[in-house]
């Protein structure tokens, strides 16, 4: 009838019953004879089980071959199509990795044999909405291939519940305290990467003005970086390096492994905010059992360069913040030395 056929195999199996599609005869002439070729559906733990697939291939008609890739050999073809896109945003790039590392309970999991629940748990799983969000969101995509490539037939990210889950609070940004600044300081003595922290604290640079710090644009005989990439025009700027954080910066210039970038990665890549969150920023707080921010260490900074008495000029220009156009002679006149800064920054104590 069309439909295929169902067989038991031989011996003891956990999945003995096996189904058979696209009957097909093959004729001997030579002989005479005559048989039926069929191509494997696949195997099941029970006959029911077996029919199933039988009625499931009729209604929607698959590529067999494809069908039995994993979630993650989906998730290789799809990436490696998609991130060679033009216009691809290294965030959305990083959103969707992220998404991926968070999927690990799928990884192993045929694809197409994926349901509602088998996401469901992993949204469920005390994740705030934006996570869920984005994995929803990486999951629809990959339906999108799977479904143009015949691999499956529906796409079960449709039937996902995220109403229920909350939004997470936003993190108000607070200053350390005595005790966790030196925590971060004593952390920074670990490792290269652990470092970043100490060096936050010690420059009042945004996350992201550090990570895109190239390595020409540290001057360290002259104890100064420059900020040449920032989202304002006050955000470009010299930045004096504390000489408690020096060290951490003259061991990242030693470094010398051919990268443009002060902070990289293995391959001497950019280390982007997302890739630094997910791989360090957790790892610390996790073993330190502070709860903060990158942006919170300069909020620290300025909080302490206020308390050590920093100049009010020079702590605006060393944080990047615009100087209001109302100050006039700040604004338009003043101009002063690196060397002033410096000696500005040489103020604050952070123990």
């Amino acid at each position: 009838n069309g439909y295929g056929t169902i067989r038991k195999l031989s011996g003891r199996r956990t999945r003995p019953y096996a189904a058979f599609v696209n009957p097909r005869r093959i004729v001997n002439d030579e002989n005479r004879t005559s048989h039926y070729h069929y191509d494997l559906l696949g195997t099941y733990s029970s006959r029911t089980l077996a029919m199933e697939a039988l009625l499931d291939y009729r209604r929607n008609s698959y590529n067999i071959a494809e069908s039995k890739l994993t979630f993650s050999e989906v998730y290789k073809r799809w990436s490696e199509m998609y991130f060679s896109l033009p216009k691809i945003a290294e965030n959305t790039v990083h959103s969707y990795q992220t998404a991926y590392r968070n999927s690990a309970p799928l990884y192993g999991m045929v694809f197409r044999e994926i349901r509602k629940p088998d996401m469901q748990r992993i949204l469920d799983d005390g994740r705030g909405r934006s996570s869920a969000i984005q994995l929803t969101t990486l999951w629809h995509q990959m339906y999108i291939y799977a479904r143009e490539y015949e691999i499956v037939a529906k796409d079960y990210t449709e039937f996902l519940e995220t109403g229920h889950i909350e939004v997470t609070t936003p993190h108000t940004h607070r200053r350390l305290t005595p005790d966790e600044v030196k925590q971060l300081f004593q952390y920074a003595e670990k490792g290269i990467f652990p470092s970043v922290y100490a060096m936050l604290i010690g420059t009042g640079c945004r996350i992201n003005e550090l990570l895109g710090l190239k390595r020409e644009n540290v001057h360290l005989d002259d104890g100064y970086i420059e900020i040449m990439a920032a989202k304002t025009k006050a955000g470009v700027r010299i930045v004096p390096i504390h000489k408690d954080v020096r060290k951490f910066f003259t061991a990242w210039m030693e470094d010398d492994s051919g990268s443009t970038y002060l902070i990289h990665g293995n391959r001497n890549n950019h280390v982007s905010y997302s890739n630094f969150r997910d791989n360090y920023l957790g790892r610390c707080k996790a073993l330190l059992g502070i709860d903060f921010t990158p942006h919170d260490c300069r909020y620290t900074l300025a909080s302490l360069m206020k308390e050590c008495k920093v100049d009010e000029f020079a702590r605006k220009k060393i944080l990047g913040h615009a100087i209001p156009s109302i100050d006039v002679t700040n604004a338009v006149y003043t101009e002063m030395p690196i060397s002033w800064f410096c000696d500005e920054m040489a103020k604050v104590q952070f123990f």
